[in-house]
């Protein structure tokens, strides 16, 4: 086991009618019926393993499992697996899979994570037609793609855990910051941290950043080092950075990088 965008812009709205509305759905399904699950990710993707280790492992029901490339040794293990992650670009090893599935008449459901910024409505029919169960897409925001994966689970594991993160401060202060880090890391919710250094001629906290960042995301100024850090939930940290940069322009402040972390990175590093 290891340990391993098509939107250029995330909503400023609140997160909690989502994730209620999210709750109240999946719990029309008896959780206590439902079998182990074993759940593979194929992926030579580092963010991605990172990204869906963090979400999966250690969850109550499931047992999950990393592979680069699968070889005809492994289609064995393959054949053990409930549930295919594919997010790779090898058209032949997915169609390889796929038959694999087929002419074996697994009951294995097959998903498969696209990175194109444009994803074609044949190319999505195309996939479908090879023997695709769900076609997922990672956006900037990863809420969607977590939300889509517990309806195909059957599992309400990640939307709990959210519905734990309660609205606070934007802008707080360094223990405040750290408190609210540390919180998110033990309820196991993604985020990602990014650091930057601004001009040392501006007064920062003059500016309404609030409308920067959305309303479970947070904000730390260091005047005395003039750094700026940012906590965004569900957000890779390469898409953070980003957003962050992009926004803060509006007010015409420019930020030098100093850090970008994932919730992963931080944990292990």
């Amino acid at each position: 086991m290891e340990a391993s965008a098509v939107v250029d812009e995330i909503s400023l709205s609140g997160t909690d009618k989502r994730v209620n509305d999210l709750l109240v759905e999946l719990s029309l399904f008896d959780e206590d019926d439902t079998k182990e699950l074993n759940i593979v990710l194929i992926s030579d993707n580092e963010e991605m393993k990172k990204l869906n280790y963090f979400i999966f492992n250690g969850v109550d029901g499931i047992n999950y499992y990393t592979m680069d490339s699968p070889y005809d040794r492994d289609l064995s293990i393959i054949s053990q697996m409930d549930v295919i992650i594919y997010n790779k670009i090898d058209d032949s090893l997915e169609e390889l899979l796929l038959k694999n599935i087929k002419n074996r008449g697994l009951n294995c459901k097959f998903f498969h994570i696209i990175n194109e910024k444009y994803f074609r409505k044949v190319d999505l029919l195309n996939e479908y037609f090879k023997g695709v169960d769900r076609v997922l897409k990672i956006d900037i925001e990863l809420k969607e793609y977590i939300f889509e994966l517990q309806r195909e689970l059957r599992s309400n594991f990640y939307s709990k855990r959210l519905s734990k993160i309660k609205p606070q401060d934007t802008m707080l202060s360094r223990d405040s910051f750290e408190i609210r880090k540390n919180e998110l890391i033990k309820n196991r919710v993604f985020f990602s941290k990014v650091t930057y250094r601004y001009e040392s001629d501006i007064n920062i906290k003059e500016y309404n950043l609030k409308k920067v960042v959305r309303e479970l995301d947070s904000i730390y100024i260091d005047e005395k080092s003039k750094e700026i850090s940012f906590i965004l939930l569900d957000i890779m940290p390469k898409k953070a950075n980003y957003i962050i940069k992009k926004r803060m322009k509006n007010f015409s402040i420019y930020l030098d990088d100093k850090a970008e972390k994932s919730v992963f990175d931080l944990l292990f590093d």
